[in-house]
């Protein structure tokens, strides 16, 4: 009399399931990704310390390049269509912030009107109005 076949599962339950099975995958790949960014770290600091062999080092950042790359397919196959829509935005506003920092910088340098151009800078930029742009689309305010 309780069995589930008698009772389907209903839309809202079957979202919030597919929710909580992506945030569990999103957490467990984030866990991943700091230890293998923690271990990387270390790897690092033996290779410049002698203490490791550099052919080691490359292979590990071989084989999590690798992983990175199956994660990202992985996760786009997992996001449903209003998210990988809501990434690509973000993505677009990135790629357009980065041109115009790069090119602006490059241009202002080129004039010695500003100083040398600073990656750290330009990556950070790019990544932060990727997140804005995220935001923006996660909260509605298209």
């Amino acid at each position: 009399m309780t069995a589930n076949e008698d009772f389907p599962v209903s839309g809202e339950e079957r979202f919030r399931k597919r929710r909580k099975s992506f945030f569990t995958y999103v957490g467990v790949a984030m866990v991943v990704a700091l230890g293998a960014g923690i271990a990387s770290g270390a790897l690092a600091a033996n290779v410049s310390l002698g203490n490791a062999p550099v052919w080691l080092f490359f292979a590990v950042w071989a084989i999590m390049l690798v992983a990175f790359v199956w994660f990202t397919r992985d996760y786009f196959r997992r996001v449903d269509e209003l998210d990988l829509m809501d990434n690509l935005w973000a993505s677009l506003a990135a790629l357009y912030t980065y041109a115009v920092v790069y090119g602006s910088w490059y241009l202002f340098a080129s004039l010695d009107i500003a100083p040398p151009i600073n990656a750290d800078v330009i990556f950070w930029t790019t990544m932060g109005a990727m997140l804005v742009a995220y935001g923006i689309r996660k909260l509605g305010w298209r």
